[in-house]
């Protein structure tokens, strides 16, 4: 890492004015300095007056979401490095500096990112930030099998390595899409031990808030982008990689069976990728038992994606 690196910071915004300036403050307040400040008006009610010079100042013309907000920032960072900070989260001032160190050891690495912890509405420390410390050096197929062990607001990317790829403009799972289309090309990254990100769980004005159904929506045409990337990749034979996207799409198949007015071409999609990463026999049982009542197809829905998880047979699933 060069010492006059520029880090690009978007920060997404939208209707929290006072988390915002709380958000900018960390981001001036960093121990290392040189970057340009990028805050997307996510075409607020509440209007934002951003009155310091050295912030870039851009407003949607309409509601479009943190991808679509955060493509916006992208399209006009100079930075060598980018970060994207949620307007109610914010930083540890050493963030930075710690996070930008690794890349001038580890050339190939394409993102760095900090352990978070959770904050409540007084800014108390609830927790670790989605479970225990976790060290992860590749992005996949760890999130398909596990979870996304980092928040959006606790990594910083290598702009050089993500030139041209984008957020997708759905509200749900457009991190999850943003991450594993950047490990398809650049796959390694590494975790810091210190928890340098605090992350806001208060309040019911997240940028992407929806309705459970819409939510479960945006979700399913996200993880479809994903399976295909996936599936049109060096990843598509990766066995981990496989088990991994079959298991997410049970998961969302027990989400639309539980779920009324589920747009229907959305769960022709499933079935299709589906078809796609599991073999005819696998299918039709999949499919024997979505047609199954509920009391029993969720169950033995359940039991299947922990079975495909585990690494177990699915023949062991199908005679249950």
């Amino acid at each position: 890492m060069e010492t006059n690196s520029l880090v690009s910071v978007i920060i997404p915004y939208y209707n929290r004015p006072k988390k915002f300036e709380r958000c900018l403050d960390s981001v001036f307040a960093q121990t290392y300095s040189n970057i340009e400040v990028i805050v997307v008006d996510d075409c607020s009610e509440v209007l934002l007056s951003v009155e310091r010079v050295d912030v870039i100042y851009i407003r949607n013309k309409k509601n479009s979401g943190p991808g679509y907000s955060r493509n916006q920032g992208l399209a006009i960072a100079k930075g060598d490095f980018v970060a994207f900070l949620d307007c109610d989260d914010y930083w540890h001032p050493e963030f930075l500096e710690k996070a930008l160190k690794p890349f001038s050891e580890q050339k190939e690495i394409v993102m760095v990112y900090a352990q978070g912890i959770e904050i409540d509405v007084n800014e108390k420390e609830i927790g670790t930030r989605r479970g225990n410390t976790k060290f992860v050096k590749h992005i996949l197929p760890y999130v398909l099998l596990k979870a996304r062990p980092w928040g959006t607001g606790g990594c910083l990317w290598d702009c050089h390595k993500i030139n041209g790829l984008q957020w997708l403009n759905n509200r749900s799972w457009e991190d999850y899409a943003f991450d594993i289309t950047v490990a398809i090309q650049h796959n390694r990254i590494v975790g810091l031990e210190e928890a340098l990100v605090y992350y806001d769980s208060s309040g019911a004005d997240k940028l992407s808030g929806q309705g459970e159904t819409k939510m479960i929506g945006e979700k399913l045409k996200s993880f479809q982008i994903i399976s295909e990337a996936l599936f049109n990749s060096n990843f598509k034979t990766d066995e981990r990689v496989s088990r991994g996207v079959t298991s997410h799409i049970i998961s969302n198949m027990i989400s639309v069976m539980s779920c009324e007015n589920i747009d229907k071409k959305l769960v022709k999609l499933l079935f299709s990728e589906l078809r796609k990463w599991k073999g005819k026999r696998f299918y039709a049982y999949v499919v024997f038992v979505t047609k199954l009542p509920l009391s029993n197809a969720l169950p033995k829905l359940a039991s299947l994606k922990t079975k495909v998880l585990s690494g177990k047979n699915f023949y062991q699933s199908s005679s249950e």
